[in-house]
């Protein structure tokens, strides 16, 4: 999936210099769609892979995707059109992705869904064509980046210790670091303020409420289901006692200082929100 995606991005830009915008315009969306059956695909592998693994690839390759789509829409804007496939494309990417993580019952698995949902988030702002959901699209690109690094990484101790199966409890109390991490990146990747988050959700709320009132209540209930299923994993793995049998280590000293800095970051980011708003504001 990876490969295709990047062989139709080179062929959609080959496509443009030759003067050929249908079929470059096709190639464009079949390549950014590709990011949905990847997650699909990624669930199969979730519990093979360790969590930083996981992270690494659907950090990448969703922030490249976004990457390519906002170079390429900003030197070729006819690309957009029509907006309503785009617009399409958003509401199943955004709804699909927080419905199926209603039904998980694992934490790689949750978070592979989000990034689905996110993306939907992301192709919004690209496809409105407007400055506030242009800017809250890189603005949630970074956010995005950041906190899913935070949130993998807060699985990765429990992980090496056996502990992130399906009857794994009361995480938090044997790693209270990594609890607080995933917790805050909850908060971040959900817009909650004061977090980087924030700035960036709510463009994207307001541009989704310019699109009509179905795409706004379509980009609301998805983040109320997501909101729900974070709920859930932090009732099912993070809170409560743990259980009798769990063993775990002490969390190092390099990953919790790792953890407190992006919090830290996307804290610091969130008040002071100046030089973000400067970086997504101006000209590109």
């Amino acid at each position: 999936v990876v490969l295709f995606s990047g062989v139709t991005l080179l062929a959609g830009d080959l496509l443009l210099d030759l003067g050929q915008p249908s079929w470059a315009r096709a190639l464009l969306m079949s390549s950014i769609l590709a990011v949905i059956p990847l997650s699909l695909w990624l669930l199969r592998l979730a519990e093979d892979l360790p969590a930083l693994v996981l992270g690494l690839i659907v950090t990448v390759v969703d922030v490249a995707a976004f990457g390519e789509l906002y170079l390429i829409t900003q030197a070729a804007p006819w690309v957009l059109a029509p907006r309503k496939i785009w617009l399409a494309a958003a509401i199943f990417s955004v709804l699909a992705g927080s419905l199926l993580m209603l039904v998980q019952r694992s934490l790689k698995r949750i978070l592979v869904l989000s990034t689905m949902e996110d993306f939907g988030f992301l192709l919004l702002g690209v496809s409105s064509g407007t400055k506030i959901g242009m800017g809250g699209a890189i603005s949630v690109a970074v956010v995005h980046s950041l906190a899913k690094a935070l949130l993998f990484l807060s699985l990765s101790t429990a992980e090496a210790d056996g502990n992130l199966d399906a009857k794994g409890k009361g995480l938090a109390t044997l790693y209270p670091m990594s609890g607080a991490a995933f917790v805050f990146g909850i908060f971040a990747v959900l817009g909650v303020p004061p977090t980087m988050g924030f700035a960036g959700r709510w463009r994207l709320y307001e541009t989704a409420s310019h699109s009509g009132p179905f795409v706004a209540l379509a980009f609301v209930g998805a983040s109320a289901c997501a909101l729900i299923a974070y709920v859930l994993a932090l009732t099912n793995f993070w809170w409560g006692p743990p259980s009798a049998d769990a063993r775990a280590t002490r969390e190092p000293v390099l990953l919790r200082g790792t953890l407190l800095a992006l919090m830290l970051l996307l804290l610091i980011a969130g008040i002071w929100p100046s030089a973000v708003h400067d970086l997504t504001w101006r000209p590109w």
